[in-house]
């Protein structure tokens, strides 16, 4: 068994979330060469301010300050307006974000079996 099949034959016995996280920590590098995306780990301070754009949003507030004020990992989407993807154990956040770590404010959500129908990763010349 080769070195690729092992490392698949262990990830694929960890939860979604688990899985995630490692393809994130695997991939970072990578991923920063090829496509300019930048990935980081996130902690806020007790003076972190989270509102939803939608009302829809606003249920998962209090689940979005949690995760950032204990720290997660986060995938910056667009340097120049401040958009980021933040990794929840069940659900990843599109968020738009203070340098200052004291606002964050929640654009979309969604479950990692129902991602938003486009993302792109990567873009081919």
């Amino acid at each position: 068994m080769n070195a690729v099949s092992e490392i698949m034959q262990t990830v694929n016995h960890l939860s979604a979330a688990q899985q995630r996280e490692i393809l994130a920590r695997l991939w970072t590098e990578e991923a920063r060469r090829a496509t300019g995306k930048t990935w980081k780990t996130v902690k806020f301070g007790d003076d972190l301010r989270v509102v939803a754009y939608a009302p829809e949003q606003e249920s998962y507030l209090a689940e979005l300050r949690e995760l950032l004020q204990s720290g997660t990992l986060a995938r910056l989407e667009s340097e120049s307006d401040g958009t980021f993807e933040i990794y929840g154990v069940n659900r990843t956040y599109y968020v738009t974000m203070t340098i200052e770590r004291e606002f964050v404010g929640l654009l979309s959500s969604w479950m990692p079996e129902n991602p938003p129908l486009e993302i792109n990763l990567a873009q081919e010349n």
